[in-house]
């Protein structure tokens, strides 16, 4: 059997649940600059996000680009376990018809405890990978939190985009695809196994 993630990279948004990943952004665009004797810049900036459905979100963030910090914050994350809660998180993406929602770190300088309590929370959480998808064998992870789940996987492209469907589940329910194919993807994104 493959190795699957550790339950910890899922953590509760609201009434739901979200992954947590890691966004990695190369810097070399930067290194055209002259160099500084003696400074050496990092090759990638990474940050954790979570990915998890727009449901979970308690509304929508004003749909324009000059919103207020406060606007698109939401006190809403925590660990399944339950030892941290009411942790706040910046919506930086939000798509509602797909159901999708990309949560970030807030504003480190206006709201600092808040992003404090989120760095807390993912800093330490393991990452999941993500790879291409594809039609086959995943997993679920169970409501108690620690077990993964067999499923099937059916990946649908058509006229109107592409969806994915599983197999039967309960409500709560978060789904990953095998790890075994996601592999050589997810030591890009930075996940080592």
């Amino acid at each position: 059997m493959s190795k699957l993630p550790d339950p910890g990279c899922v953590v509760k948004v609201g009434d739901g649940r979200g992954f947590v990943f890691e966004q990695r952004i190369s810097t070399t665009g930067f290194a055209k600059r002259k160099p500084i004797k003696g400074l050496q810049l990092r090759r990638f900036i990474e940050r954790r996000l979570i990915f998890t459905a727009a449901h979970c979100l308690p509304k929508l963030p004003p749909a324009h680009a000059a919103a207020f910090n406060s606007e698109r914050t939401y006190k809403l994350l925590g660990s399944l376990d339950g030892t941290k809660e009411n942790v706040c998180a910046e919506c930086l993406f939000v798509d509602p018809v797909a159901d999708i929602a990309v949560l970030g770190c807030p504003d480190n300088q206006e709201l600092y405890e808040e992003a404090e309590g989120y760095e807390d929370l993912t800093d330490d959480a393991p990452v999941v990978p993500i790879g291409k998808p594809r039609s086959g064998k995943g997993w679920i992870l169970a409501l108690d939190g620690k077990n993964w789940i067999q499923t099937e996987l059916d990946l649908f492209t058509g006229l109107y985009g592409t969806s994915l469907s599983i197999g039967p589940t309960e409500p709560g329910m978060f789904r990953l695809a095998d790890p075994e194919r996601s592999r050589s993807r997810s030591r890009r994104s930075g996940y080592r196994q």
